[in-house]
């Protein structure tokens, strides 16, 4: 195989580093000030050359500007997340790509809040061709060798057979205890999520006494909801990650989604750090606990009529 040699390797990445393709520039406009500046470059994208996204948030006086933290599930297959900025108004992501082929980096979604209510922005998909410096039967270096793993030993394949057997006694024991214990069927999510919420609702201390105590059951029943009716699958993600799923999602209204971002840092606020919370505040988040909920359980209730 014939090797490229190194400073045409450099040439090509220094001659494609400063142009910019003016066609995957955009600018969203929406209402009074609010805008979305998007800058990607460079035009020429070779794999392992870096390729930057620069957005820029434009909003009213007293907007709060939210926008989830992008992680590497983001991105499209053959692109690494390689450095991610932000600030109030400013977000930069720098991608990487392992392999040639066409790409398109999703749309960015920006809710800009205030007392008056949210607006939700989005920029349209940016796509860009990368190519690669090594054609077909070169290469840049020989590789290192590498050892390959192989067979298991015997100790790992005597664990392995001792743990398909175990696991073929418990399956041998529930299929057997299936047909001697009638399995009741679970409860409907919309029974669950009314149920919770007539609690909520008819707990008189606890508007009165310990927030922490009403943050925790509010968290609580709006996860059950999240999980039983939309499938966010709240537990299996950390805070950061169910977040940017809340703020993505096309299912939620943006008064909604403004909501769910100053609710759960309010409540871990009460619960953690056992700040102080006014109770007009309280009873704020109370009133848009029971809506939420009451509409999640309608959707789940409507849903399994439909089913029957």
């Amino acid at each position: 195989m014939r090797k490229i040699p190194l400073f045409l390797l450099i040439i090509a990445l220094f001659s494609c580093g400063g142009k910019e393709n003016p066609s995957l520039n955009q600018k969203i406009r929406g209402e009074g000030e609010r805008s979305l500046i998007l800058k990607a470059g460079p035009e020429e994208v070779w794999v392992g050359v870096p390729f930057t996204l620069e957005l820029t948030m434009k909003g009213e006086k007293e907007d709060d500007v939210l926008f989830p933290k992008i992680g590497q599930s983001f991105l499209p297959e053959g692109l690494l997340l390689r450095d991610y900025r932000a600030d109030d108004n400013l977000l930069i992501l720098t991608v990487k790509a392992e392999k040639a082929g066409v790409y398109a980096i999703p749309p960015l979604n920006v809710l800009f809040d205030n007392a008056a209510g949210g607006v939700e922005l989005l920029t349209r998909p940016v796509e860009f061709e990368v190519v690669s410096l090594i054609q077909e039967g070169e290469e840049l270096s020989p590789l290192a060798g590498s050892r390959r793993i192989g067979f298991l030993t015997t100790l790992q394949t005597v664990i392995a057979i001792a743990a398909l057997l175990v696991a073929g006694l418990f399956l041998f024991w529930l299929l057997y205890w299936r047909k001697r214990v009638k399995i009741t069927p679970p409860e409907p999510i919309w029974i669950t999520l009314e149920r919770g919420k007539t609690e909520l609702l008819a707990d008189e201390n606890l508007m009165e006494g310990d927030r922490g105590v009403f943050y925790d059951r509010s968290v609580s029943l709006v996860k059950k909801a999240l999980d039983g009716v939309y499938g966010e699958n709240t537990g299996e993600r950390t805070r950061e990650e169910f977040m940017e799923s809340l703020l993505l999602s096309s299912r939620y209204e943006a008064e909604v989604k403004a909501w769910f971002v100053k609710f759960f840092e309010r409540a871990d606020m009460v619960r953690f750090a056992r700040s102080e919370v006014a109770r007009d505040r309280a009873l704020a988040d109370l009133d848009e606990t029971v809506r939420f909920v009451s509409r999640a359980a309608e959707e789940a209730q409507k849903e399994e009529e439909d089913k029957s």
